[in-house]
């Protein structure tokens, strides 16, 4: 009887031990859940038990294409993607709801990883609607008071992703684009600060855009590094709390400025985004439960900005809840299957 038990274990261990060799490292972990995230002949939800939407569903194949992994079944998304376009040329964010600019530019990125090419976006005639909406963002843009309010925030939101979205079109944007420079830089205060990170962070990567740069560049970014926090993240205020989607924002402006790799503790950052990383899954936000197709993209994308995408792909994956590094699984599993072997021989 006891031998047959000793047997028994010894199989159960080996079979754990196989299993155990062969798991998965954080890359693999964060594809397997934005697949998870994806319903079939449409596109992506954003979390579990959510809708899908077009945002979400360019964010995750934003994520896809930073991981190099394959988006399958893209055929189902151009219809996905057709389907939330309308005659205007524009795009909805849903199926119940109206066509709209941020809609329109997240579908533009989205056609981009289908690889849709310039001179087959003509035929999407995307470019009329960014064309006429734009015009009249301009004047909103104009006319708002630079007390700033959340409707100009939400127009510089919209003025970013404009601009760079008419890059991918390969088209010049039709307004006069000196008099949108003029009014961004008047965003920056004579001591070099802003409103808000916020206004900072696009109006600089704005000009960036334009190939313009703020006032002053140098207090431009000690306004954006004033805002770190002490475990090498960055946070919406002065000595708030860390943040994965102000630390990603804040190190995509800082790159117009300088050379990330000469940040200061740099490896305290990569730190922070893998304790965001839930076992076998994605991230999530600071103090936040739920992971989220949003937030693992905030986390591939600051990765990528430090080069630290690599990390992701190491055969021995330590993460700071639930998983076992299986440099040591391979270690100490054989020396343990070997005494045991050796103790039920010695019987």
């Amino acid at each position: 009887m006891k031998y047959k038990l000793s047997k028994a274990i010894f199989i159960l261990l080996l079979i754990m031990s196989s299993m155990m060799v062969e798991g998965a490292t954080r890359e693999e972990s964060i594809i397997n859940f934005i697949d998870e995230m994806r319903v079939e002949k449409s596109g992506y939800t954003n979390q579990i038990g959510d809708e899908v939407n077009l945002k979400s569903t360019v964010n995750a194949m934003y994520a896809k294409s930073i991981l190099k992994s394959e988006i399958n079944n893209s055929l189902d998304l151009l219809y996905y993607f057709q389907s939330l376009q309308d005659e205007t040329g524009g795009f909805a964010g849903d199926s119940d709801s109206p066509v709209d600019l941020e809609s329109t530019i997240d579908a533009v990125y989205g056609l981009v990883f289908l690889d849709v090419n310039q001179s087959q976006f003509s035929n999407w005639k995307i470019y009329q609607y960014l064309n006429a909406s734009s015009l009249n963002l301009l004047l909103t843009t104009l006319n708002a008071t630079i007390s700033i309010n959340e409707l100009t925030l939400s127009n510089l939101e919209l003025w970013y992703d404009y601009l760079a979205c008419s890059g991918i079109l390969g088209v010049v944007p039709t307004f006069p684009i000196f008099e949108l420079i003029d009014e961004i830089k008047k965003l920056q205060y004579a001591n070099g600060s802003y409103f808000s990170l916020d206004h900072a962070l696009l109006s600089v990567n704005i000009l960036n855009i334009l190939g313009e740069k703020p006032v002053d560049s140098d207090l431009a970014k000690k306004y954006i590094l004033s805002h770190r926090t002490s475990d090498g993240a960055f946070s919406d205020k002065q000595n708030g709390s860390s943040s994965m989607e102000y630390t990603r924002k804040s190190l995509n402006a800082l790159r117009s400025f300088m050379n990330l790799n000469t940040l200061d503790d740099k490896s305290s950052i990569s730190r922070f985004i893998f304790n965001q990383q839930s076992s076998r899954s994605g991230l999530s936000e600071v103090n936040q439960i739920d992971v989220t197709i949003k937030s693992t993209l905030d986390g591939l994308l600051i990765l990528s900005y430090l080069n630290e995408l690599d990390e992701l792909r190491s055969p021995d994956v330590v993460q700071e809840v639930g998983f076992i590094t299986f440099s040591w699984i391979s270690i100490i599993t054989p020396i343990f299957l070997s005494v045991l072997w050796r103790l039920k021989n010695a019987r």
